[in-house]
């Protein structure tokens, strides 16, 4: 309710917001709406702009779930969540394994920091915090499975996005 459309980078800070105020059953029915937004391939868009390639909505989703688990423990937001998780990282490991850098690739689309045809920094941060987000989610899951792969593909991603970070002048 937020805006008059589902926007998954910053209803995801709203949402947490709400955690916060203590509105953890209002927050928990966004969140749970947010489903909405992942495509059959796991990638999160904004539903009514599907070419605004905003690769850091995975990440941010990822994150929001992760805080309001950790924040109210609610085991069954959690179950009903974790497909879309596990979704949400295959979509990061390959998008990023067909990338040459082996990170996402640059947008056409400026953002609002007006960055087009360029690898945004603030979109692969997102990607990292959402790929530990979603290992802890599969470690309160009880998944050892996905916690190693998880950590695979937040190893191979960070280390691409240390080392593009490093060629800066």
């Amino acid at each position: 309710f937020q805006y008059h459309r589902f926007y998954p980078g910053n209803a995801s800070n709203m949402i947490v917001a709400l955690d916060y105020m203590g509105l953890v059953d209002v927050a928990k029915k966004c969140l749970l709406n947010a489903r909405c937004a992942q495509q059959p391939h796991g990638r999160m868009e904004n539903p009514h702009a599907p070419q605004a390639h905003r690769w850091e909505n995975n990440g941010y989703v990822l994150w929001a779930w992760s805080r309001h688990y950790r924040l109210t423990r609610d085991r069954d937001f959690l179950a009903q969540v974790y497909p879309n998780v596990a979704a949400c990282v295959a979509w990061v490991r390959e998008k990023s394994t067909q990338d040459p850098l082996g990170l996402l690739p640059p947008v056409a689309l400026a953002d609002d920091a007006m960055l087009a045809g360029v690898r945004q920094t603030g979109q692969h941060l997102w990607i990292l915090l959402g790929l530990k987000s979603a290992i802890r989610m599969a470690e309160s899951m009880e998944k050892p499975g996905d916690v190693a792969a998880f950590r695979e593909v937040d190893r191979r991603f960070r280390d691409a996005f240390d080392k593009a970070l490093a060629l800066q002048h």
